[in-house]
């Protein structure tokens, strides 16, 4: 697992830096958060998912630390209860001002510290993922989800997909705030719906979108570099589907 005072200190340093300087009151909510996740202004869903991760971040980070007696003091609590205040009220159609009340670089520079020391006590494992790889495969996804929406597959497998393309997409658009662990996540659970929907899969498994999805799979793997070959771990079923 990696770190969440990291993330999380990344993520609310940049919305900071983008506030530095000006009135709270003249900068948009709505326009701040689109920046710093790089997603489209317009795409509210994706701004909550995105900003409900953001807190889950927060939760986190505030368990490890009330977790241990050597972090759960008073002051680094009192630095957690400003960055919650911070983001308490959430209004796409309001401004910063909330943000700029509670977040400050004292509370951003204890954040980084906290960070250092919990990964002194709790042992995370960091791992980094090559973000020009990212937004290669997301423009690869995208590419082929262009693909399968033209081609004649029946609908049914076109669901299944999409569901598992548009999985694997939002999991590399969120892996500045998950990390490589979302990933992960969606590695897993794109595996799992590909075993359960295998007899669908099979009978389809010279199209071009098919092998697309499974080189997708061989590529997000090799991103994480998890050390297991897809290939292997899909069994020779799904493996004949991989060039």
């Amino acid at each position: 697992m990696e770190n969440p005072a990291y993330k999380l200190h990344a993520i609310l340093n940049d919305a900071y830096s983008r506030c530095s300087g000006v009135s709270g009151g003249n900068i948009k909510f709505k326009t701040t958060w689109s920046k710093v996740f790089e997603i489209d202004e317009q795409d509210t869903s994706a701004l909550l998912n995105s900003i409900n991760t953001l807190l889950n971040l927060v939760i986190k980070t505030k368990e490890f630390i009330q977790n241990n007696a050597i972090l759960n003091d008073e002051l680094n609590n009192k630095f957690i209860r400003n960055i919650e205040h911070s983001l308490s009220e959430l209004n796409f159609e309001g401004n910063m001002i909330s943000f700029k009340n509670y977040i400050n670089s004292e509370t951003l520079t204890a954040l980084n510290y906290i960070a250092k020391h919990m990964d002194l006590i709790y042992k995370f494992e960091n791992q980094n993922v090559n973000e020009e790889d990212v937004k290669n495969l997301i423009k690869e996804i995208d590419e082929l989800i262009e693909s399968i929406t033209q081609s004649s597959l029946q609908e049914e497998v076109k669901l299944l997909l999409f569901k598992n393309l548009n999985t694997i997409r939002e999991s590399l658009f969120t892996y500045n705030i998950n990390g490589a662990e979302g990933i992960k996540t969606a590695l897993e659970q794109t595996i799992g719906s590909l075993f359960i929907n295998n007899k669908s899969i099979v009978q389809v498994s010279n199209d071009e979108n098919v092998k697309g999805l499974f080189n997708i799979i061989d590529k997000l793997n090799s991103i994480l570099s998890t050390g297991v070959a897809i290939k292997d771990l899909l069994g020779p079923v799904f493996s004949l589907l991989i060039k």
